[in-house]
């Protein structure tokens, strides 16, 4: 198999021990330029998460892979104007979500609170993600106050193993909606004021 990676081309056996000297070859080069893997193509197919697992799951039919790279400033770039979308995108469905426990939850209501909890373990890593970039203030306390979502989370455990949906409702509506609100407020400031344009520049 070929991998292609920052203009270089390597070529591998398709054995386990060669794959993992592929992984190797990625990592290093990818660490060597300070840049991070954005996504891989397999055979011409985007792959933008498990690497490992998807290319072993495909050892014998692997053929090309090809490294697409980022820096870590543009990477955030990317990641704010999703949560952006996101955060927008979710308050109306947050909203009906509380109503819909107080009315007694459906077998819908619980599937789109566990999507919402999805949301929120995706703020949590994109918190950390960018608390461990060496950025501004600003996005540096955006990201571990506001996108901080871990007294929510262990509420919202207790709740459910209380079985207890009106205090699932409060806490949604009383702890989570208000924070949503908060991020799209502070994130449409931080993107309209052009802070990121600052750190890629």
């Amino acid at each position: 198999m070929r991998l292609s990676i920052i203009d270089e081309e390597y070529i591998f056996e398709n054995t386990s021990s060669a794959m993992m000297q592929l992984l190797e070859v990625i990592s290093a080069k990818t660490n060597e330029n300070d840049l991070l893997v954005s996504h891989l193509t397999v055979n011409g197919v985007e792959v933008f998460s498990d690497f490992e697992s998807y290319l072993n799951e495909n050892l014998s039919d692997v053929e090309t892979v090809v490294v697409y790279t980022t820096n870590s400033s543009k990477l955030v770039n990317e990641i704010m104007l999703s949560t952006e979308e996101y955060v927008n995108r979710a308050i109306p469905q947050v909203k009906s979500l509380s109503e819909q426990f107080y009315q007694g939850a459906t077998n819908d209501s619980w599937l789109a609170f566990g999507e919402m909890l999805e949301g929120l373990q995706w703020f949590q890593q994109t918190s950390l993600f960018i608390q461990n970039q060496a950025f501004q203030p600003e996005l540096l306390n955006f990201a571990a106050e506001t996108l901080d979502f871990t007294d929510e989370l262990r509420s919202l455990e207790e709740a459910v193993e209380q079985q207890d949906v009106v205090l699932i409702g409060d806490i949604i509506l009383y702890e989570i909606l208000p924070q949503f609100e908060e991020i799209s407020a502070k994130i449409g400031e931080i993107n309209s004021n052009e802070v990121l344009d600052n750190v890629i520049n």
